[in-house]
């Protein structure tokens, strides 16, 4: 998300459309490592800013919750998360 760092809102507004179609756990669901990381940099950067705090608080729940059973396996994610 090196590119999207200039324009977080577009990141939001992607995300809050897959929010409205009811699409937002299929699309967190079954990443790779290095995707995310990506997203949960995003979010670490992010989840602050009172403009996108609530959805964010919501796709970070949602992360963590999808990826609560590979923590122990990466320590790179592991770091990530705890900066969450």
């Amino acid at each position: 998300m090196q590119q999207q760092k200039g324009n977080p809102e577009i990141v939001l507004a992607l995300i809050e459309e897959l929010v409205e179609r009811g699409a937002l756990h299929n699309a967190i669901a079954n990443r790779s490592e290095e995707e995310l990381i990506t997203l949960v940099d995003f979010l670490i950067w992010k989840v602050a800013d009172h403009r996108y705090g609530s959805v964010l608080v919501e796709v970070a729940r949602i992360t963590i919750d999808m990826y609560v059973g590979i923590f122990g396996l990466s320590s790179e994610v592991d770091k990530k998360f705890k900066e969450l």
